[in-house]
């Protein structure tokens, strides 16, 4: 964890907020911590669906004088431009933390068709209850295309005045009308015992591991005083789960709620959704270790144990499901030249350029293509043409490159 930085008085106040803007979020979920759950949503057709976006982040700007600043994340997108943004959703705030992990996931509409433009704005919000401002601590823009395309895309937060300082960390699943959905059930035996005069107050988050990022997709309800808990059942998709790999590793932490500090941690392990699936031929559960306590005790064996109750998935695929797991878009556009579509030099001619130097052809290609480049790697789009005459000889081709490289 970087150091975190003093506030120096000097510094100019920051620029304002959007108006939308509104401080301490109601969190879903059950229990005090707000855990996220998952929505149910229906796909409008097959290139479309819900992308789930999950954030974090880290080296954020320090603005308290005798604590850490308390982050939170407000998502705003637009189809229509980057200048007609609207506020989509936004995350718990935590804490006296510097690189916090959202455990609150915000859900946008995707329509493979059309652009949508994201842009995150980090605030630290010391406010107990509702407030109208709060200090932003930098704000970045990204498309959800980007976001979809790649595992875990990560961008540059910058202060409209101070300048660059921290990044945040994006990682996408998404919900599509085709999809596998997990049922998971947990159970804890026992635990360590965490509090001064009473049990431990358990509760667990799981966690997508990928390229050695930690993705934080559900939290459990409390379980207070009790140090051999069964959680409820919880619900995800297997996107969020292990982004559609049984292989993908998963971590699940362990902790003791705590109402006036930040919660303990009792223990963690790591396991994937394929072993979780043995259940149904055997019993699974791990021990839980605090890497700590094991590097002091030799003797040391575990936390307590977790168990799994329950787990079942129902599967199938989707348009959404290929784009999300890399597939890569290549493609080529071909013009046409012939007579048919009239002289260039007539404003009748698709080919006719206007005064702005564009015409039919360039706006249609120019509305595909920036769609098309956030799923091509090299963003480089063959283009020909084919019956036109060319030079020197003005020999018609019904293949041509429009560059004339052959």
């Amino acid at each position: 964890m970087p150091p975190s930085q003093g506030y120096q008085v000097a510094q100019p106040q920051p620029a304002p907020l959007p108006s939308t803007y509104t401080a301490n979020p109601e969190l879903s979920g059950q229990g005090p911590l707000g855990a996220g759950g998952i929505k149910s949503v229906q796909a409008k057709g097959a290139n479309a669906g819900t992308v789930i976006l999950n954030f974090s982040c880290r080296g954020l700007r320090d603005r308290d004088v005798l604590s850490k600043s308390d982050p939170q994340l407000l998502l705003y997108t637009s189809m229509k431009g980057r200048a007609n943004y609207a506020l989509q959703g936004k995350t718990e705030k935590v804490k006296n933390n510097l690189n916090p992990v959202f455990g609150t996931s915000i859900d946008i509409p995707y329509i493979f068709e059309k652009q949508t433009f994201c842009k995150v704005v980090v605030v630290d919000d010391d406010s107990d209850g509702v407030s109208s401002s709060a200090d932003n601590l930098g704000e970045a823009e990204f498309t959800l295309g980007q976001a979809v395309s790649k595992k875990t895309l990560e961008v540059e937060l910058v202060h409209r005045r101070w300048g660059p300082k921290g990044s945040c960390q994006i990682s996408a699943s998404h919900t599509t009308v085709t999809k596998e959905l997990v049922t998971l059930q947990f159970e804890g035996s026992h635990l360590d015992k965490k509090d001064t005069f009473g049990k431990s107050d358990p509760f667990y988050e799981i966690y997508r591991m990928t390229g050695g990022h930690e993705a934080l997709v559900k939290r459990s309800e409390v379980v207070y005083n009790n140090l051999n808990p069964r959680w409820r059942q919880v619900e995800m998709t297997s996107s969020q789960l292990c982004g559609c790999d049984d292989e993908t590793k998963i971590k699940i932490k362990v902790y003791d709620y705590d109402e006036a500090s930040a919660p303990d941690l009792i223990g963690e392990c790591t396991t994937t959704l394929k072993e979780m699936k043995k259940i149904k031929k055997e019993i699974v559960q791990w021990d839980l270790i605090h890497p700590k306590k094991q590097a002091k005790k030799k003797s040391y064996k575990n936390s307590g144990v977790l168990k799994i109750l329950q787990c079942i998935s129902v599967k199938s695929y989707s348009f959404l499901d290929y784009v999300s797991s890399g597939l890569q878009l290549n493609c080529m556009v071909a013009f046409d030249f012939t007579a048919s579509n009239g002289h260039p030099n007539t404003p009748a001619s698709l080919h006719h350029l206007n005064a702005q130097g564009v015409n039919q052809y360039t706006m249609a290609w120019t509305a595909i293509g920036q769609v098309i480049q956030d799923y091509d790697w090299d963003k480089l789009f063959p283009a020909y043409g084919f019956g036109g005459a060319l030079p020197p000889n003005q020999q018609v081709s019904f293949e041509f490159a429009l560059n004339a490289n052959p």
